[in-house]
């Protein structure tokens, strides 16, 4: 299999808190790399999420950006506000 050389830069205090860590557990950053990559290929699923939302949550948003953008207004009675 042909290999690719892949570059990319992250904070340094990031690199030096990383590294111990995964030494710890026998790997280096290239091989927690190319285990993430892989997984990606392989499930089609990102491995970690920028959101901090739960699924659930992530439903009502899907649900209330739905419902806003849907043409139309909402009835509602000065008494209800």
């Amino acid at each position: 299999m042909a290999t690719a050389i892949i570059s990319f830069r992250i904070p340094t205090e990031i690199k030096n808190s990383v590294k111990p860590i995964l030494e710890a557990n026998g790997m280096s950053v290239s091989e927690l790399c190319q285990s993430v990559l892989e997984y990606v290929a392989e499930t089609g699923n990102i491995p970690v999420k920028k959101e901090l939302l739960s699924e659930e949550d992530r439903e009502l948003v899907k649900l209330a950006r739905e419902r806003l953008s849907e043409i139309g207004s909402i009835p509602v009675k000065l008494e209800d506000l």
